[in-house]
């Protein structure tokens, strides 16, 4: 059995340090994190429908105006 992915994209480092220990532990899943739009789409496209989940910051450095979602 693989365990479920989730995708966290967020470039603040505290945020993401945060989530990831917090959903690994209390809901079983791995967590992957990309700091960018250009890294979430590269991981959305290579794992594709093996992700979960992904939790999405709306403004990033690289996508300022939600281009993520």
């Amino acid at each position: 059995m693989t365990m479920d992915q989730v995708l966290v994209v967020e470039d603040s480092k505290p945020i993401h340090m945060t989530l990831k220990p917090l959903l690994e532990k209390s809901c079983g899943v791995e967590v992957l994190v990309a700091e960018s739009c250009a890294e979430g789409v590269r991981l959305m496209d290579e794992l594709g429908p093996g992700l979960f989940l992904a939790i999405l910051d709306l403004s990033l450095p690289d996508a300022q105006h939600g281009e993520i979602v």
